[in-house]
């Protein structure tokens, strides 16, 4: 982070130190997280990354007394349900589905099943959000647009443009802040993405 008045007035998040664990994954893809005592106890270690067409790698941490998972996909109008085993507290595999798409995991115990993955259910407000941001993708064209246009230091800003031209080429963004602005000397970005090739956003 530069050292500027801009940047000194942007305090780091306050993380206090807590005991847990960290799970790697050695493979092509490759992946890490690390869990607290609380994520263990939750279910929330799940870690996934691609593997594949219609397949995910994904592993996570159990607490003692978990003998193995369901995991659990839609398909059509069912479900299908694969059972992983939890080996000195660690589940791991490859799976159908895409990486944490619609998902459900469940504890299996000497007792129950226990539902701790689950797939978050929009709200009314937030549905409101994703058609607004919708109609925002498609409205955008080859000009560049930011949304909003005015925001403060704590605004989290969108650009948006739409590329018409052949290929599957990876393109390169570079923005400056406004001369003049405290920002100008350091607020220079470059960013590179792949254009959508298909349906009605293609291009942006």
């Amino acid at each position: 982070m530069p050292d500027t008045p801009e940047c000194q007035a942007i305090q780091p998040p306050e993380v206090k130190p807590a005991a847990g664990v960290r799970l790697i994954e050695r493979a092509p893809e490759g992946a890490a997280s690390c869990a607290d005592v609380s994520a263990i106890r939750s279910g929330r270690t799940l870690m996934t990354s691609f593997s594949g067409r219609r397949l995910t790698s994904a592993a996570g941490i159990a607490p003692d007394g978990v003998k193995a998972i369901i995991w659990r996909v839609r398909r059509g109008n069912g479900f299908l349900d694969t059972r992983v085993p939890v080996r000195n507290n660690v589940y791991a595999g490859k799976l159908p589905s895409r990486a944490g798409h619609g998902l459900y995991v469940f504890w299996i115990t000497p007792s129950a099943h226990k539902l701790v993955i689950a797939p978050h259910r929009l709200t009314k407000q937030e549905r409101a959000q994703l058609r607004r941001e919708r109609a925002r993708d498609l409205a955008t064209g080859p000009k560049p647009s930011v949304f909003p246009p005015v925001g403060t230091k704590k605004t989290i800003f969108t650009l948006r443009m739409r590329i018409e031209r052949p290929g599957r080429s990876v393109y390169v963004a570079t923005w400056q802040a406004p001369l003049g602005s405290a920002c100008a000397n350091n607020a220079r970005n470059r960013i590179g993405w792949s254009r959508r090739l298909t349906a009605s956003r293609r291009g942006s």
